[in-house]
């Protein structure tokens, strides 16, 4: 008796959103933190957390497209917390047979400790992009503070509080308020688990107050001087650090992409320091205490650093982003 022919062998009846190889010749190699891992959910993942290469060979794959951007480093001197990058999550992509260029954008660099105005801040205080299968995840805006102080190069003259998701804004001891939160490259909103628009999940940091607000994510805003929380990141179960090799963020549960908190004034301000975003988003500084750096490849931004009488303390390091590809098995 013949056997019966169900199409199995060939991933027939596979979800369109999630089709595994069209064909049983189909291979793909690449990936710098894991390489066609295969964790036991039935998924290949394909983790990189520095530029690379993803290689299919012998029939195109359908496949799932996850990625960040680096986040920006946060203001010093009762600034405002960074901005994550954006968030592109993807559910079909098509991989024809071919080589692919990786990029992984790389964490703006905090400000170091120094004068609350600095004349020549760091030219590295934003992230830069991650790029893959055809799509850019952008990199967060760098935290922002005292309206004047950086009128060209990375500054807010430069765009610099344009990002996937928005630096928060800073006023600075004894400055003015009411600066506009910058422009988020990415699409306002995001829910947990949720396909991305093609620019990715953004949004912007807030309104600057009497010092250092929060930056954007890619789930939520950043909050304005008093709370400076940072805009809340997002949360993918089917990319938690178990599952995509990268066992250092197995204690955020899949979180990535949040905003850093504000920096605070001993001097001047509320007497605590702003909380980040969630996801790896670094804390800001209250007083004498720099902002704190994001966790690596969760793409959520740097924290603001504090000021105390006669001192401006450093904004904490963005967050690396990943690029992230999977398959069915």
């Amino acid at each position: 008796m013949a056997p019966i022919f169900t199409g199995s062998k060939f991933g027939f009846g596979r979800s369109a959103e999630v089709a595994g190889p069209s064909g049983p010749s189909f291979s793909a190699t690449g990936g710098n933190l894991a390489n066609a891992l295969a964790p036991g959910n039935g998924y290949k993942y394909h983790t990189f957390g520095t530029p690379g290469t993803f290689t299919v060979s012998g029939e195109p794959v359908t496949v799932e497209l996850f990625m960040i951007g680096g986040g920006g480093a946060g203001a010093p001197a009762y600034g405002g917390g960074a901005g994550a990058g954006a968030l592109v999550y993807r559910t079909s992509v098509l991989a024809t047979v071919g080589s692919y260029s990786i990029s992984v954008g790389v964490g703006g660099t905090g400000q170091g400790n120094g004068s609350p105005n600095p004349s020549v801040p760091n030219a590295n205080l934003r992230g830069s992009s991650s790029t893959a299968l055809g799509f850019t995840a952008q990199y967060g805006g760098l935290g922002w503070y005292w309206p004047n102080a950086w009128p060209s190069g990375p500054g807010p003259g430069a765009n610099s509080v344009i990002g996937g998701s928005s630096g928060g804004m800073g006023a600075g001891p004894g400055q003015p308020t009411g600066n506009s939160p910058g422009t988020a490259v990415g699409a306002p909103g995001g829910t947990p688990g949720s396909q991305s628009p093609p620019v990715g999940w953004g949004n912007p940091g807030g309104l600057n107050g009497a010092g250092g607000s929060g930056g954007g994510g890619a789930g939520g805003a950043g909050q304005p001087q008093g709370p400076q929380v940072g805009g809340a990141g997002l949360t993918y179960s089917n990319f938690t650090g178990p599952l995509i090799g990268v066992p250092a963020l197995n204690p955020l549960s899949g979180a990535y992409a949040g905003g850093g908190g504000g920096g605070s004034s001993s001097q001047f301000g509320s007497g605590s320091s702003g909380v980040g975003g969630g996801a790896g988003a670094g804390n800001g500084g209250y007083g004498s205490q720099d902002g704190t750096d994001a966790i690596q490849y969760t793409g959520s931004g740097g924290g603001g650093g504090g000021h105390a009488p006669g001192n401006g303390y450093g904004g904490g390091d963005g967050a690396p982003g990943i690029v992230i590809i999977r398959y069915l098995a």
